[in-house]
């Protein structure tokens, strides 16, 4: 994805297909990530997010309460 302000967001699914259609893993910029989302920051710094796809969800990715977005916005 091309930004506004000339950076770019990536997105590549390792692996993905008809049966291959669930995260078994993350990274962004290389560095693994649980979290199943990101901030509007981070998009906008451009990025890229790397998804390792499979046949069977992984219910331990993102699955830790630390990964789960927040509840509510910080203003």
């Amino acid at each position: 994805i091309e930004l506004e302000n000339g950076n770019t967001f990536t997105v590549k699914a390792n692996n993905c297909s008809v049966v291959n259609k669930y995260i078994q893993s993350a990274k962004l910029n290389g560095k693994q990530f649980t979290k199943t989302w990101f901030t509007h920051d981070e998009l906008m710094s451009g990025a890229t997010l790397e998804l390792e796809m499979g046949s069977k969800p992984n219910k331990t990715w993102g699955a830790a309460p630390e990964d789960a977005p927040p509840s509510e916005l910080e203003l």
